[in-house]
């Protein structure tokens, strides 16, 4: 391996100013809010942007690199620096391939518990949109039997038909009111 590729690796053990690169390609992702789902999106360049490990890791057996990287996510800064280098290099090498892949698998859980939510308070509101209108419906359905009532009360050709469909609309709010609903 390149000594470049090297120093970088052990690069990620160094804590300065709060906690170390390999610190933080450890940390689990947070609730499923728009923020931390866009905080994990670039997440994914960084992770990419460290070092390209597959080249290094060709010809190894996909199982074994998965288990080097779990082997890896297990172990902290100071466990990781104590390991000798070029086995170090290899956990890392493992851990960089892997954790953009669980990356954006906790992306996508992400996005679909944040979906869900979405659904579910998209269902709650729709439930409160319908009891809204039922009871409009029940509304306009005793005024249209008040008005049902009067009509059969009264001869088909009586001008005061009109005038007492009029009367129950306007007790009602007006026929404008009723429209509105």
């Amino acid at each position: 391996m390149p000594l470049p590729d090297q120093a970088r690796l052990d690069a990620l053990l160094q804590v300065q100013d709060g906690p170390s690169e390999f610190t933080r390609m450890q940390a689990p992702p947070r609730q499923a809010t728009l923020a931390h789902l866009r905080q994990w999106l670039d997440r994914l360049p960084w992770l990419e942007s460290i070092l390209t490990p597959h080249g290094f890791l060709t010809g190894i057996a996909h199982t074994k690199v998965r288990q080097f990287a779990v082997e890896a996510a297990a172990l902290d800064v100071g466990d990781m620096r104590d390991i000798h280098p070029p086995r170090r290099w290899s956990l890392l090498l493992c851990f960089l391939a892997q954790t953009p892949v669980q990356t954006r698998d906790q992306l996508v859980e992400m996005f679909r518990k944040r979906m869900q939510r979405m659904t579910t308070a998209a269902h709650a509101h729709l439930r409160e949109l319908q009891d809204q209108h039922r009871e409009l419906e029940a509304q306009l359905m005793a005024v249209f039997a008040e008005v049902l009532d009067e009509a059969l009360q009264t001869p088909e050709d009586d001008p005061a038909w009109g005038q007492g469909v009029r009367h129950i609309l306007a007790t009602h709010g007006g026929a404008a009111t009723l429209r509105a609903h």
